[in-house]
């Protein structure tokens, strides 16, 4: 994991709202359940975000020709 996300990671972990706030609240009431639906949020956002760079990319490239 490179700096960013390190930062991220941080991030996650001291917020006091948001998924973040939510998995560490979960895994300090040993919440299997809520922390599973945290981290599953993360990764669905992830794949969307990925998605849109992706067809964004594709985009750009064709306009540029290659």
């Amino acid at each position: 994991m490179h700096e960013f996300g390190y930062a991220g990671a941080a991030e996650l972990i001291v917020a006091s709202s948001g998924i973040g706030y939510l998995l560490v609240r979960g895994q300090a009431n040993i919440s299997t359940a809520i922390v599973m639906s945290g981290m599953l949020a993360i990764g669905i956002v992830g794949f969307a975000i990925d998605a849109l760079l992706r067809a964004l990319e594709r985009r750009i490239n064709r306009r540029r020709g290659r």
